[in-house]
């Protein structure tokens, strides 16, 4: 997890635009590399935020069994490492904006779906118009300004890491898990 800037403000929305090209869909770097290539992991996502405040961008793999998560947060730190240097290609930035505009297509599909992606923007941004100009903001961005992001907001050593295991076969550190009362009809 990183810390990247509130929602709504052009390096967010960089953020969200690199989001797109490293961890969706199984074309993006991460899937490519974790998945295809090194065989680490079974999924790799991004979830950037768009808060009020500072917002986080999550990073989260599906391992496969019997990887060390070492292994993985190197890859992943790899992959990083190249948005920070280079920047995005003109074919993946264009996927990316046909991405974002599939999104909000899905989120205007009913009356219902577009109240609530009014009532998400007003209430976080004060903006409820953000439905209509949310992708003209994400389409300006640029591959210098999303290596610039990329570059201010994914530094190894400002990151949080959480790595969680599966315990052995219903082996808690403590022994077998037992039913507790509550677990009982």
């Amino acid at each position: 997890m990183y810390h990247i800037p509130p929602g709504d403000t052009p390096d967010n929305w960089a953020m969200q635009v690199l989001a797109r090209v490293l961890g969706e869909g199984k074309s993006s770097r991460l899937y490519e590399s974790l998945v295809k290539d090194k065989e680490l992991a079974t999924d790799v996502k991004i979830y950037p935020e768009m808060r009020i405040g500072p917002s986080g961008y999550y990073v989260e793999a599906m391992l496969r069994p019997g990887i060390d998560p070492d292994k993985a947060v190197k890859a992943i730190d790899a992959v990083l490492e190249r948005a920070r240097e280079q920047e995005i290609s003109p074919a993946e930035l264009a996927k990316a904006r046909k991405m974002f505009r599939r999104e909000m297509i899905g989120k205007r599909q009913t009356a219902y779906s577009t109240a609530i992606q009014i009532g998400h923007y007003e209430g976080l941004f004060r903006d409820p118009s953000l439905i209509n100009t949310a992708y003209d903001k994400f389409s300006v961005v640029d591959p210098k300004r999303v290596k610039e992001s990329a570059q201010k907001y994914l530094n190894p050593r400002t990151r949080a890491v959480l790595i969680t295991l599966p315990d052995n076969e219903g082996q808690s550190p403590q022994g077998p898990s037992k039913p507790s009362v509550k677990d009982k009809p």
